[in-house]
This record gives structure tokens, C-alpha cells and sequence, in this order.
């Protein structure tokens, strides 16, 4: 949603079907099996699996006449699910079919053009906040219904439109939330029965793992943890509709490389956030060295040469440096590279070799044998366990 008054104002429609799976159809499941070109064969089996159930009531114990359904899903059926899904897409092609003929405007963000999400018994909208996008809407769902037999359910469906104000301190509101819920947690660890106890070891204490606290987590590092996933995925590349969302609108993400984000989502907020606190931890595994500047991935060493002083040639230090070109470079001209990095970084330069054309540079966790990001692991790095001797309270 879209609340920049220099914008064009975007709203988001959340429609809920009322009992999905009991309304479907079964004529309208047919004919998209039949569109779609399944084999009649397959879908005079499928048929038969939908029309086959009975039912009977239980009256006083005992099971009344069998009773036929002529529409409707069986649940928990595993082939439910998908078969609601291909009905879904009769409004799917219905929006497509707006879409393209410039009926309905939907939101870009960069190079995603982004109109609507199908979940489950869920449709989710996104278009120009305007009232020729909100008729034919209407227009699509009234064909849907008398196809499908669905119905929105209006009490769970939500219309969201720009609110036109500041943006709020998302981040410092969902730390309140975070603080409140350790308030709660202290209140439960000291408490006797309904009386408040007295708080005889900090909470900077009972977080600490086991060895001299509780192994109680703190939210915020836990919060922090589980983001740092999610920070691998965006730097190496993951080809998610959020990720592709988020980079549409923001641009790239780089640890060391940190823009300010104030009027930011709180989403994107926490990812750069956390890649800021997580960067001592993250390390670039070289591929083919293409993808890796050589002055501002970390590469080598514990941060990138752009934040090192020894570094005394300035032709080194051009974010366009790769690392394949480098590590070239280094080999017809050894004694000079020494020089120009020092010898600890020629030394760490001469251990890397590059692989094929076809081998990625990846972002990698430093203290994870395989580098996978686990939230654990993160977590430690985050909260590092205290050498203090251990307290004899516990």
C-alpha cells in the first residue's frame, strides 16, 4: 500500500470466500480440467472422485438416509486443494484478462508488475486506488460467483486505502512490543502464586546460556536471528516475489553498504538492520570471482579493503575491481601486489583460487563449517556467551 502523497495512491482488497471448499462448483472444476487440456479419461476419473461421497446424520446414534451432494470439495482430500486451486484460476484469468485490456491498473514495483496473490481460500489485490478499478472488481468477482459458486465472506475481506500521514517508528513500536513481552516473562520467572516476587538476578543474567544464566533467549537477538536468513536469501540472489518486490522498490541490499531507510517499510528496516548487525559474520565464497567487488565484499580478511589503511594503491579501491580481475592481475604481477595490500592480504590472495564460468560467488556464514546461516549460530554471534565465571546463584 502506497501512502506517498506525491504517489499515485494504491489500495489493497484482501477477500475471503465464504465456506470455499463446500461451495465449489463441480461443473465449473470440469471445465477447467477440460480447458486446461486434461485427457477426457483423466477427467472422467477425477469426476468420479468428486461426486462419489454420501453422507448421513447421526440421529440419536443411529445414521439417517444417505444424503447426495451435488457441489462441494471433500476436506482434507488430498487432491481438494489442488483441484480448488485450478478453479481459482478462473479469476485469476478474469483480472488477467482486465489487465491487459488496460481495465484495471495494478502496481509496478521496478521491473515486478504486481496485481494479485491467490492463498489457499484467499484473494489478495493490489491496484490503483480508483473507483473504475473498484467496478470492475466487482464485475469479476459477480462472474466468479455465478461460475463458481463461491461467495466472499465480507465480515473476514478487508478494503485498505492510503492513510495520507507521517510514517510511523515501526521499529520502535514492535521494540516496545518486544519489551513488554519481557516484562511479562520476568513477572512470570520471579512471581509466587498471584504476589510479585523480588528480582534477584538481572535479566542480562537469566539470557545467558546455561553454563551461567538460564538459556533464556532475548526477543531482540531472537527477532534478529531468524532475519538473518532472509538477509542470506536477498544477497544471494533468491528469486522470491518478495525479494524481487523489495529490491524493486529499494534497490539492492549489501552489508557494508548501508543507505538510510527512515521512510522505509518496517520489513525492510529489520533486513538492513540486521545485515548491518550480522556483518562481521558474513563472508563472500568466491565462484568465478565475476559478481564480487574486490574493494567492497568481504572476501579476505575480517572487513572489506575499502576499511583497510593499508591499502596504498587507489586503483584497488574502485567498487568496479573484481575479484576475477584482481586475482589476474596477481599473477602476472606478484612482488607489486605485496606492496600495494601487504603481505598478510597477498598471502590470503594466494590461497584462493577461482572455479569455472558456471561456479556463483555466494554469501556465506563465517562460523558454520558448510557456511550455512543457521538462526542458532546467528544468534550466538548476536549474544556472545560471557567469560565471566559462572554465577554461583543458579
Amino acid at each position: 500500500m502506497v501512502s506517498d502523497k506525491h504517489l499515485k495512491p494504491t489500495m489493497m482488497l484482501k477477500l475471503d470466500m465464504e465456506k470455499a471448499y463446500d461451495r465449489v462448483n463441480w461443473k465449473a472444476v470440469l471445465g477447467v480440467l477440460e480447458a486446461m487440456g486434461f485427457p477426457t479419461k483423466w477427467c472422467r476419473w477425477l469426476s468420479a472422485c468428486i461426486k462419489s461421497p454420501r453422507y448421513a446424520i447421526l440421529v440419536n446414534g443411529s445414521p439417517s438416509r444417505c444424503i447426495t451432494p451435488h457441489h462441494g470439495l471433500r476436506q482434507r482430500d488430498p487432491l481438494s486443494p489442488y483441484l480448488f486451486l485450478l478453479v481459482s484460476q478462473i479469476m485469476s484469468s478474469l483480472l488477467k484478462d482486465r489487465m491487459a485490456r488496460g481495465l484495471l491498473q495494478g502496481y509496478r514495483v521496478g521491473e515486478v508488475h504486481l496485481s494479485h496473490l491467490l492463498y489457499a481460500d484467499g484473494l489478495l489485490v493490489t491496484l490503483e486506488a480508483s473507483v473504475q478499478n473498484v467496478r470492475v472488481i466487482q464485475e469479476c468477482l459477480q462472474i466468479y460467483s455465478s461460475v463458481t459458486n463461491q461467495k466472499v465472506n465480507v465480515t473476514k475481506s478487508e478494503l485498505f486505502l492510503p492513510e495520507w500521514m507521517e510514517a510511523r517508528d515501526a521499529d520502535n513500536i514492535r521494540n516496545t512490543v518486544l519489551e513488554k513481552i519481557n516484562k511479562v516473562a520476568r513477572a512470570f520467572l520471579w512471581s509466587r502464586g498471584e504476589h510479585k516476587g523480588l528480582h534477584l538476578v538481572s535479566l542480562e543474567k537469566v539470557t545467558q546460556p546455561k553454563m551461567g544464566g538460564l538459556g533464556v533467549r532475548r526477543l531482540k537477538e531472537t527477532r534478529s536471528s531468524l532475519l538473518g536468513k532472509h538477509v542470506f536469501r536477498i544477497l544471494n540472489g533468491d528469486d522470491a516475489l518478495w525479494i524481487r518486490i523489495m529490491k524493486g522498490k529499494y534497490g539492492g541490499l549489501h552489508p557494508w553498504r548501508q543507505g538510510k531507510w527512515g521512510d522505509a517499510s518496517w520489513i525492510w528496516r529489520g533486513i538492513t538492520g540486521t545485515a548491518d548487525a550480522i556483518k562481521m559474520g558474513c563472508r563472500k565464497l568466491m565462484g568465478d570471482g565475476i559478481d564480487s567487488s574486490a574493494a567492497e565484499d568481504l572476501w579476505t580478511s575480517a572487513v572489506p579493503w575499502r576499511w583497510q589503511s593499508q591499502i596504498i594503491n587507489p586503483q584497488l579501491l574502485r567498487p568496479e575491481l573484481t575479484v576475477a580481475e584482481l586475482l589476474t592481475r596477481r599473477e602476472g604481477n606478484g612482488q607489486n601486489m605485496v606492496e600495494e595490500v601487504g603481505v598478510e592480504l597477498a598471502v590470503e590472495m594466494a590461497s584462493i583460487t577461482l572455479g569455472n564460468i558456471e561456479s556463483k560467488d555466494t554469501w556465506i556464514w563465517r562460523s558454520h563449517p558448510l557456511g550455512t546461516p543457521k538462526a542458532a549460530a546467528i544468534y550466538r554471534f548476536l549474544r556472545p556467551v560471557e567469560t565471566t565465571k559462572p554465577n554461583s546463584f543458579w
